[in-house]
């Protein structure tokens, strides 16, 4: 909650409203709005809720382009604190300096990471 008040958001937005119990609730998803609508926050919330430090890789966050990508990690650093806890998910950007190359690297990113965020071209 304090994340939120210190991004003001205040007031959840109808998406939020009507996507965040959906999600919390483990059910499939499909959100459409405008830009604007507060469609990011009514994913990452509940994932940051859900899925806690020191769990593996939980989720794999897909974004159509890498300049979305960018603003989607940035999303979830400002509301997960960035690591101010110990139990607060690990969130990574797949980018070229991150992507595995053999195996152990795989299992590396694998094992340090809850929440991967790419584009599709990182992922083939």
């Amino acid at each position: 909650m304090r994340r939120l008040k210190e991004n003001e958001c205040i007031k959840p937005t109808p998406v939020q409203i009507q996507g965040i119990p959906a999600l919390v609730g483990k059910k499939s998803s499909v959100i459409l709005a405008e830009t604007g609508s507060g469609k990011s926050l009514a994913f990452i919330a509940p994932l940051l809720h859900m899925i806690k430090h020191g769990d593996g890789l939980k989720a794999v966050v897909l974004s159509p382009t890498r300049e979305l990508t960018i603003q989607l990690y940035k999303e979830f650093l400002i509301f997960s604190g960035a690591g101010g806890s110990i139990k607060t998910p690990r969130v990574k950007f797949l980018r070229k300096a991150l992507f595995p190359t053999n195996q152990a690297q795989f299992d590396q990113l694998i094992s340090t990471t809850e929440i991967l965020i790419a584009s599709p071209l990182k992922l083939a």
